[in-house]
Order: structure tokens, then C-alpha cells, then sequence
């Protein structure tokens, strides 16, 4: 997959669901180029966009192909490695948003609360369930 092939900045966004959807709709109107990584062609992002990378979650190679082929990564989901992330950063040097430090505090939904607890946010009280016997 090749990177740049109009002057507009080409967005890559990490996931394909409807708020992937809802950010590619965005971003088309202001007339950036979008391209999509998603598991599957399903995904609703995938569905009405004109270019998509399909892939595993830690599909380095695939991801590697992702991230070579836009200038800028926005993650919609919250299920990729920071040290994955980390990775694909170094060896591409694609600016990925929210930050890799802020990301690193939320991509889990026990570290999420932590954060908002640690912040002083109000949330809904939680329970980490981690096996069967939780």
C-alpha cells in the first residue's frame, strides 16, 4: 500500500466502528483522504469508505502496511497494544492521536477508572471481573 497520492492529508483510522464511521464522515467533508484498519470488511466503517486495511488487532506486518500508507492515526478502539502502538510509532514516525501517553491511561476499562478516581471524575461504580469465580 502506498502512502501519499494527493496533496490532502491522509487520516488512518484504527478501528471500524460507528464512531469510525461518524470521524471518516468528518473528515471527508473538511477533504482529507481516509483509510480505514478494521478486522473485517463488515465493520460499518468499512462499508462507505474507499479504502480499508483489514487486519488483526497484532498483525504487525498489516499494521506496519497502515500506518506506512497515512500521514496521521487516530484510534477509535481501545483494544491495541500501547507497546504495539509504541512499535508502529518508532518504525514509522506517524503521528497517532490521542496521545500514546494518554492512550496509555485509558485503554483498559479497569485503568480507565483508576484515572477518573485518581482525577477526582464522578463514574459509575465498577467491578473487575477477571475469571469465572469474579
Amino acid at each position: 500500500m502506498q502512502k501519499k497520492t494527493s496533496k490532502s492529508h491522509i487520516i488512518g483510522i484504527l478501528g471500524g466502528g460507528q464512531l469510525a464511521l461518524m470521524l471518516m464522515d468528518s473528515a471527508v467533508k473538511k477533504g482529507h483522504e481516509v483509510v480505514i484498519y478494521a478486522q473485517n470488511l463488515d465493520e460499518p466503517a468499512c462499508q462507505k469508505a474507499k479504502r480499508s486495511v483489514i487486519g488483526s488487532q497484532t498483525d504487525q506486518e498489516q499494521l506496519l502496511a497502515f500506518f506506512r500508507c497515512v500521514d496521521s492515526v487516530v484510534l477509535e478502539s481501545e483494544f491495541y497494544s500501547p507497546e504495539l502502538l509504541e512499535f508502529l510509532v518508532s518504525k514509522t514516525k506517524t503521528k497517532i492521536l490521542p496521545s500514546l501517553s494518554a492512550y496509555k491511561h485509558l485503554y483498559a476499562k479497569n485503568r480507565q477508572k483508576t484515572f477518573f478516581k485518581q482525577a477526582g471524575i464522578a463514574f459509575v461504580n465498577s467491578v473487575v471481573v477477571s475469571t469465572e469465580q469474579d
